[in-house]
């Protein structure tokens, strides 16, 4: 069981990766809802919507169970979890065209909030346990969602 929770834990392996973990994890991200929405396209979008948001709880909730069963081997928020950028991205894209521009304006918010962590994104890190790990990356990731809503939304009528 511990080796399933190092798989999820560390982003499928990103989190082992020397540099910028965090930005592998994200990229990680980027890719495979890419992936989802081109795996789906023939899907009803409300199904396919439905899925993905499916998804994203679950790498939200593996993440918070796999983080906390690591924590006392890995350390508190140590750069090796992953699995929250991987979320983060996740909820970033949560009912947005996942064209590719898209795809690098949430890349890049996300980072942004991630790495910066204003309006509270840092508080919430401090939690402990695992849902410290995994709600600061949520956060990240909601607000990443809401300003790419609004600048689509005033590229589109604008």
């Amino acid at each position: 069981m511990k080796f399933i929770y190092k798989v999820i834990a560390s982003g499928f392996g990103t989190g082992f990766i020397p540099g910028a973990p965090g930005t592998y994890a994200s990229l990680l991200a980027a890719c495979l809802i890419y992936l989802f929405f081109y795996l789906t396209s023939s899907f009803h979008p409300g199904d396919a919507s439905l899925l993905y948001i499916l998804i994203t709880l679950f790498f939200f909730f593996a993440g918070i169970i796999s983080t906390r069963a690591l924590q006392s081997e890995w350390g508190h928020d140590a750069p090796r979890f992953t699995i929250d950028e991987i979320s983060g991205m996740f909820i970033a894209m949560i009912l947005i065209d996942p064209i590719i521009e898209n795809l690098i304006a949430a890349l890049i918010l996300f980072r942004f909030f991630d790495i910066l962590k204003p309006f509270g994104i840092r508080l919430v890190e401090k939690i402990y346990g695992g849902w410290g790990v995994m709600l600061d990356d949520a956060l990240a990731g909601i607000y990443s969602n809401l300003v790419l809503r609004t600048v689509l939304f005033f590229w589109i009528i604008g």
